[in-house]
């Protein structure tokens, strides 16, 4: 059986994600706010049950925050990518120390336009760079996977999305356009929890560790974008077992105020 700890959207830079008590190279400290030293508690929370045993760390996107170019900067811890990924580094090297490190990339808006910051953040832990995405086999099992950041919108249904795209992968495996069976798929992107089984195939969809902040695109459907806290660790042998931790994101921008 093999034991897999997957993190997704991370958003290392962001004041509304988990960030370590960082030194910059002129000296300068950046301590983490009150609100992330909580996020920072639920990060290490998570390692400390199931993925605790782990054997490999699957780093699947948005580890970093990236410019906030549609916002010109704001809301960020550090605005430096360099810093934005040796905070990341920082965060996640504790937790990898003996395990298997692998990742794919995230969405372009959280990476740099020159280069992967996800990428760069992998080859920090000295992990492997699979690209945008991996499919194959889970080595010491029988089973197939497939893992990727994810992009496209769910529907209003959100399970409809993942069935929709397990039916797709039936027709692309039946017509031999994919050469093998899928039987897990892992995606992150939309900062939610969910697990859709179907007969032989099933779908996770990764949360992530960054509450919600003002940006057009998160204020625009606002109660469908209501960010979930958390991760996924998740056993594949015989049979793949779901082990989730999930956590009360604070509310920072859209705290309750009288008026």
């Amino acid at each position: 059986m093999r034991r897999i700890a997957f993190i997704s959207c991370l958003h290392a830079g962001s004041v509304c994600a988990p960030w370590p008590e960082y030194t910059r190279p002129d000296g300068v400290v950046v301590s983490p706010s009150p609100v992330q030293r909580q996020l920072n508690e639920y990060f290490n929370d998570f390692w400390a049950h199931e993925a605790a045993s782990a054997d490999t760390v699957a780093l699947i996107g948005d580890m970093c925050q990236g410019n906030n170019r549609k916002e010109f900067g704001r809301n960020c811890t550090a605005v430096e990518l360099e810093m934005q990924v040796e905070a990341a580094v920082q965060l996640l090297a504790p937790h990898c120390k003996g395990k298997r490190v692998i990742g794919v990339s995230g969405s372009g808006y959280h990476s740099s336009i020159d280069t992967s910051l996800d990428r760069l953040v992998i080859k920090g832990l000295g992990g492997e760079y699979l690209g945008a995405l991996f499919t194959g086999n889970v080595e010491g099992t029988e089973k197939k996977m497939l893992v990727t950041h994810g992009a496209a919108s769910p529907t209003m249904y959100k399970g409809s999305f993942e069935d929709r795209e397990s039916m797709l992968l039936d027709a692309a495996i039946g017509s031999r356009q994919i050469p093998h069976d899928v039987d897990l798929v892992v995606k992150g992107h939309w900062h939610y929890f969910s697990v859709v089984k179907v007969e032989h195939r099933t779908m996770v969809r990764v949360p992530g560790w960054q509450c919600w902040y003002p940006a057009k695109f998160m204020v625009d459907g606002y109660g469908k974008k209501q960010n979930r806290l958390g991760a996924v660790t998740i056993d594949i042998g015989d049979r793949i077992d779901v082990h989730e931790r999930l956590y009360d994101k604070p509310q920072i921008f859209d705290a309750p105020v009288a008026v």
